[in-house]
């Protein structure tokens, strides 16, 4: 199912959805009911048959059973035990400051009249963490068996932002899906996908298991189609709860609120947080408490149009399971045959009215866990600062750099000292027909509400038709910022040309395998691809249309916005490449986003990934990021 095809079927579930939703759900349930038993029935007929082949070799112990054994046995046995382990899988507790009645009792208070208004179930724990969003997890602690925590996560950057109304109402959102049981079948929906998807790469090149991957191919469109849609309408169930409990236009001002109102205060922070890597030992502290004083001041009013344009201009995309703000609105009552207004700046906060003085306690506790999680990370960042510093010296001492290795130059001069250090050489690049330059050029000055950076990346789609998915899509959403609503959807059209003009396959290639690639690499090229590489190896990815096309369907079904791949220049082995995926998990309104390693392990596990490949989020990894970014093609999604 190519993508096309996808989204007509995504089309004609939503309208099943809506005409007959018993139906539509009754499908989805057999769907991954089937999952489920097909999983079983794999495992059981792999296992009947390794029983029934090792009686035959005791009572028949001759070359011939032999053979037999080795030839079936073999891969039946393999796929018995690969079925097993597919299906542990985790579900880590989200990480935070757990608040309790001495902390937070007026905050307690107001969502335990929320839930008991919405029927919801009991919660087990409210967790406040550093980010400006809400969850609900339904976390199944005993896997198929259940015994589900629900843990209601609150970010403090939230509280601290927003009104007691608004964040009453975003908490309805979050309990309603408690309440319809959403976290319950979504963690079902998700075991299944995430099972399928680790067997596939398991079993993936072994010989008599291709069975697998055909099943696969069969099965997994429809059941992402179906899951989906269902999603998509669960979100309009938790707005109907929102709006039950605060109100149709309290429960507008909090989602208008979350779309366009802190579209610059935190732009680059934690960028220049990280690049200070370079020059300190240790994390900083007060990480998140810079962060929530950034976004408590007011954004320049030409930013808050441009982030509300884009959000109020945008239709629901079929590659997204939140509908757009406008079909959002409408769900919830709200006329929108006009843009909504600009929210207003908040008077009393939520964390004043209900945290009062442990607002800042828990906040600094927040603190003390972001500098303890960073600093793994930290000291690999120090170590790319050092090795940048070191390309920096190389790149400059040329008496005749190339147009490549003066991008080089200055993809390094951005992460050690910020994008103004480097844009002069980039501006000089770009006019120069240089790629990558031009899109960075592009990137840049639409950021800084330029038009002229347009000019780039028409000049660039021209040129590099691998980078016109990228650029329009980059186009297209400066566009709507800007009200130029036509002439969005002109870039967009092209976009979609672009994508049917590359012919990708429906079926999977060949090429793709799972990202722990069995090969036995010798010490030399072990060595090598041990910890993080150093951003001036990074290279274009080099793999087909095709190839990158399916990387994205399944990224995006994986739950990833962006995403980004190079390839590592390696000395050893180069037969077996390397690969770096950079991901950005899908921000979804009034949803926490993932921890990283939640995020890099749900790739591993229902993405099929080229080669060997090093998968990363971009917090902690912003360097990488950056150069891998302006590597004309890397980006693949988003």
């Amino acid at each position: 199912m190519n993508r096309t095809t996808f989204e007509a079927e995504v089309r004609r579930l939503t309208e099943l959805e809506r005409r007959d939703p018993k139906t539509y759900r009754r499908g989805v349930t057999g769907l991954v009911v089937w999952g489920y038993l097909a999983l079983f029935l794999m495992f059981a007929g792999a296992s009947a048959l390794v029983v029934l082949l090792t009686a035959l070799l005791v009572h028949a112990p001759d070359p011939g059973t032999v053979k037999l054994a080795a030839l079936v046995g073999i891969p039946a046995l393999t796929l018995a035990a690969t079925a097993v382990r597919s299906t542990f899988v985790r579900f880590d507790p989200p990480s935070g400051v757990t608040v309790t009645e001495r902390d937070a009792p007026a905050l307690l208070a107001a969502v335990e009249s929320i839930r008991t208004a919405l029927g919801a179930p009991p919660l087990h724990r409210v967790v406040l963490t550093g980010e400006l969003n809400a969850a609900m997890l339904q976390r199944p602690r005993l896997g198929y068996f259940g015994w589900y925590e629900n843990i209601l996560v609150l970010g403090l950057p939230l509280l601290r932002t927003f009104d007691a109304t608004e964040v009453s109402a975003i908490i309805a959102h979050e309990l309603g899906h408690a309440a319809g049981a959403h976290g319950r079948f979504g963690a079902r929906i998700y075991r299944v996908r995430a099972s399928w998807m680790r067997l596939a790469g398991a079993v993936q090149g072994r010989s008599g298991l291709d069975f697998v991957g055909h099943f696969l191919n069969g099965y997994m469109p429809r059941f992402l189609a179906r899951t989906f849609v269902l999603a998509r309408a669960q979100e309009y169930e938790a707005d109907a709860a929102s709006v039950r409990i605060s109100g149709a236009d309290t429960a507008a001002r909090a989602l208008v609120r979350l779309n366009a109102s802190f579209p610059d205060q935190a732009e680059g922070y934690l960028e220049a947080i990280w690049r200070r890597a370079a020059s300190e030992a240790k994390p900083p502290m007060g990480v998140i408490s810079g962060l929530v004083s950034r976004l408590a001041q007011p954004a320049t009013p030409a930013a808050v149009e441009r982030a509300l344009n884009a959000a109020w201009y945008r239709d629901t995309d079929a590659a997204d399971t939140h509908p757009a703000l406008r079909d959002r609105l409408r769900g919830m009552g709200v006329s929108v045959t006009a843009r909504p207004a600009i929210a207003t700046p908040v008077a009393t906060t939520a964390a004043t009215a209900w945290l009062g003085a442990h607002a800042d306690a828990l906040q600094a506790t927040l603190d003390l866990q972001w500098q303890a999680s960073a600093q793994i990370d930290w000291s690999r960042a120090r170590q790319a600062a050092v090795a940048m510093g070191e390309a920096r010296r190389r790149l400059e001492g040329l008496p005749s750099p190339s147009a490549d290795e003066r991008f080089e130059l200055s993809r390094v001069l951005d992460n050690l000292e910020g994008p103004e250090a480097s844009w002069p050489l980039t501006e000089a690049l770009a006019h120069e027909g240089h790629a990558g330059a031009r899109y960075l050029a592009g990137l840049r000055l639409l950021q800084r509400g330029d038009a002229s950076g347009l000019s780039h990346l028409t000049a660039l789609c021209a040129a590099e038709p691998s980078a016109v998915e990228p650029a329009c899509e980059l186009a297209a959403s400066f566009l709507f910022g800007q009200a130029r609503v036509d002439e969005a959807h002109e870039w967009l059209r092209r976009k979609a040309a672009a994508r049917e003009a590359e012919g990708r396959s429906p079926s999977r290639p060949e090429r793709l395998s799972a990202s722990s690639v069995a090969v036995d690499l010798d010490g030399p090229a072990r060595a090598e691809r041990a910890g993080r590489p150093a951003p001036d190896r990074l290279r274009p990815h080099g793999c087909t249309a095709s190839e990158v096309g399916w990387m994205a369907r399944e990224l995006a079904a994986a739950g990833v916005s962006r995403a980004v791949l190079a390839e590592i220049h390696v000395q050893h082995r180069p037969d077996v490449p390397w690969f770096l995926l950079v991901v950005d998990p899908k921000l979804q309104t009034f949803r926490l986003p993932p921890r990283p390693d939640e995020v890099v392990r749900r790739v591993h596990a229902q993405v099929s990934l080229p080669g060997q490949t090093l998968v990363v989020t971009r917090e902690g990894h912003g360097a990488l990021a950056k150069v891998a970014a302006t590597l004309p093609g890397a980006r693949i999604l988003g």
